[in-house]
């Protein structure tokens, strides 16, 4: 379903002439960043996005809003996203309370460039695996769909 949906929603933009879909890099299947990361199993939705594109690349200067696909975020690369997790990895364990504002497992897959964040739950054995969260700055999460699909 959220194949069909992102070619489907791509093609849109591609056809709108958005220039953001000029700057969207090629897709990957090399997500064995993640292999060695505790607590994370890619959702396959989550694979599923990152087969159709990687990320975004947009030229020096540009300002981050102009590369929002979905009027709110810039989308991470598999490798933004894997050094964008490991940037919390030492607050979870020196911050006892960090874990209630950025779960564990919880994967970043876009920005707005204001240090709020767009997770997926990737925690296989959580029962909103899958699901779609909003990490607002200075707040800490809200779940905004189940799925990426959903989203």
């Amino acid at each position: 379903m959220l194949e069909q949906q992102l070619i489907v929603f791509l093609g849109k933009v591609r056809h709108a002439g958005a220039t953001t879909a000029e700057w969207l890099n090629p897709g990957t299947n090399n997500f064995a960043g993640f292999d060695s990361v505790d607590a994370v199993t890619l959702h396959p939705d989550l694979q599923k996005l990152w087969k159709h594109f990687n990320g975004i690349t947009c030229p020096d200067g540009t300002h981050l809003e102009y590369t929002w696909l979905d009027g709110q975020f810039a989308y991470f690369s598999v490798l933004e996203a894997l050094e964008d997790y490991q940037v919390s990895v030492p607050l979870w364990k020196q911050q006892a309370d960090f874990e209630n504002y950025w779960p564990q497992g919880f994967v970043p897959i876009g920005t707005p460039g204001d240090g709020s964040r767009l997770l997926v739950n990737c925690c296989a054995s959580s029962p909103t695996y899958g699901s779609v969260y909003v990490l607002m700055h200075g707040d800490g999460v809200s779940r905004m769909a189940t799925s990426l699909t959903r989203y």
